[in-house]
């Protein structure tokens, strides 16, 4: 039995995955519908749990790329949706209750689609980027947050594997 994780990453990291077909070895940071979620909004369904743990990962996207500034490409939120035989705790011990780990590598042939900002988000996500890079460690938590919120604003779109070099 395989789990759909939803893995944020950087342009880069989708540049290694195209160039050598797998993410490299070791433990990434995933999104998924956990018990925990279940348990925090039990009137939710599989499809509204899903999709909860889409956006966290669209969310952490953002972190990655005010935290690998050099892979971060075009200011857009990247998310790999891929189904792995094995989920792990999350690195992150202040992760949502979507977080888990993925040991990698993470093949390409694991991955069922991408899903990207479209350009017109660039503006919102690269100011977002910006604040978590300038003020993470500030005492304005609300800025970073109001940041973060805005990119819900855009819909992320839905590319098969087969597109990812268009998204290079």
């Amino acid at each position: 039995m395989s789990t759909r994780v939803f893995v944020p990453v950087t342009a880069g990291d989708l540049r290694v995955l195209a160039a050598e077909g797998a993410l490299p070895a070791g433990t990434w940071s995933a999104h998924t519908v956990t018990d925990a979620l279940r348990a925090s909004w039990p009137d939710g369904d599989d499809e509204e749990w899903s999709y909860a743990a889409l956006l966290t990962a669209a969310q952490e996207s953002v972190e990655r790329m005010a935290d690998h500034p050099e892979e971060a490409g075009a200011p857009r939120r990247r998310v790999l949706a891929a189904e792995v035989a094995e989920v792990v705790a999350s690195p992150d011990p202040d992760a949502a209750e979507t977080g888990v780990g993925v040991s990698g590598p993470l093949p390409l042939s694991s991955v069922d689609a991408l899903h990207v900002d479209e350009e017109d988000a660039e503006p919102v996500v690269g100011a977002a980027v910006r604040v978590l890079t300038d003020d993470r460690d500030a005492e304005d938590a609300e800025t970073v947050a109001a940041a973060l919120e805005a990119c819900l604003e855009h819909d992320l779109g839905w590319y098969a594997t087969q597109e990812l070099d268009q998204l290079l």
